[in-house]
């Protein structure tokens, strides 16, 4: 029974076997000769990247020669570019050096000090060389020869003898130059306003001017008054006055002056088309007309200068503050650095009066300048012209009757 048992089980593996066997070969080949197929085509990827691999280092090999060649040439020139700047460079400081000793140092002329420090020179002699763009800077007219410095650049030797002042501190490198005030260029501060400002265009508007008064009694009353409307926009400006009397419960309305005006104010000028009054001379009397007038209008510009003005002279020495006093009122304050200055055009009003400058320097001390003078509107100064040209019909009885005209005029 036990044999009979075995041989069966024997008979089963044997065909279970078979079995397997012909169902798996097919695919086992199949993948065996797909794995050599990209087993061959590696190597030969292979063996192609090594081929071309060869070439690309003997073309290397061929080309380096070459390109070594041209950057020892490049590397050459530039070594003797750089040797030429550096043989100019020298060339340059052999020509500027000199013995002087070079400072930088913290700089205050006449209590004012300078925010950055300086280079200044020191000469065997004792003789300080301050730079040109310094004394450009301070308003300083030098009166010494100009130097080479060297570092090329200029400047002016001073000593003790040239009216500048040195006291050198060389353990805090601090260096003070005290200058009398003449070596400094004169300062002018023209109070004249040099552009003539433009009014924004005005939207169309109104109003009235207007004075009145009356009197009243037990027997009689009598009141009168002027009364002038005026209406403006951007094109100009539409003006009519008249008066009202009353006496005895009679009331007359006399016309006056009835005008149209257009102001310039860029070129001081106003045309005016209308009733209205001539510019008289300095020998004549004005005169009513009605007509045609374009003339010179400084008012179109106010606070424009356009009388002779006084010139107000001064000097400090050290940094102060320039105050003006036109008859004992302020007008006018200043700072002012060292040296000489002038103040032109202050606001002077018609007529007599004084002018007080007075300068108070950073130490407390004052000088009073006082100058008397008298002012008048009607003179001009240089550069100025004023005109008028009119033309009309001179009008009679102002004030009486409203349209009383006579004879042309031009």
């Amino acid at each position: 029974m036990k044999i009979i048992n075995f041989i069966a089980q024997t008979i089963a593996i044997v065909v279970v076997s078979i079995f397997i066997s012909y169902l798996t070969i097919p695919y086992i080949d199949r993948f065996l000769g797909k794995l050599t197929t990209e087993v061959k085509e590696l190597e030969k990827k292979t063996v192609e990247q090594t081929q071309i691999n060869k070439i690309s280092v003997d073309e290397q090999k061929e080309q380096t020669p070459i390109q070594n060649v041209d950057d020892k040439k490049k590397d050459i020139e530039n070594e003797k570019s750089v040797a030429k700047d550096q043989k100019s460079i020298s060339a340059n400081e052999n020509i500027c050096a000199n013995d002087s000793e070079v400072l930088l140092l913290d700089l205050t002329l006449n209590l004012m000090t300078i925010p950055e420090p300086v280079r200044v020179e020191r000469l065997p002699n004792g003789s300080f060389v301050l730079p040109e763009s310094l004394l450009n800077e301070l308003n300083i007219i030098p009166n010494t020869q100009k130097v080479r410095t060297s570092d090329c650049l200029y400047g002016y030797a001073f000593d003790n003898k040239s009216g500048f002042k040195f006291k050198y501190d060389s353990e805090k490198f601090v260096l003070d130059i005290n200058v009398p005030y003449e070596v400094f260029a004169r300062s002018v501060f023209d109070q004249k306003p040099t552009n003539k400002t433009k009014p924004e265009p005005s939207l169309l508007g109104s109003y009235m001017n207007y004075q009145a008064f009356g009197t009243k009694t037990l027997n009689s009353s009598y009141v009168n008054g002027l009364f002038e409307p005026v209406i403006f926009g951007k094109i100009g400006s539409l003006s009519n006055s008249f008066t009202v009397a009353e006496d005895k419960n009679v009331y007359k309305i006399t016309r006056g002056d009835s005008f149209f005006q257009k102001d310039l104010p860029e070129s001081l000028q106003s045309l005016v088309i209308g009733d209205t009054s001539n510019s008289d001379g300095q020998w004549s009397r004005a005169a009513h007309y009605f007509g045609v007038r374009w003339s010179r209008n400084y008012e179109t510009q106010p606070g424009y200068i356009y009388a002779p003005n006084p010139i107000l002279s001064g000097s400090a020495s050290i940094p102060s503050v320039v105050d003006v006093y036109i008859n004992n009122q302020k007008t006018f304050s200043q700072k002012v650095n060292p040296g000489p200055f002038d103040i032109t055009h202050l606001p002077i009003p018609d007529g007599a009066g004084k002018v007080n400058l007075i300068v108070k320097d950073i130490l407390g001390n004052e000088q009073v300048v006082s100058k008397e003078w008298y002012q008048a509107s009607s003179l001009l100064a240089k550069d100025e012209k004023d005109f008028s040209v009119e033309t009309g019909f001179l009008r009679k009885d102002f004030g009486i009757g409203s349209s009383r005209y006579a004879n042309p005029f031009a």
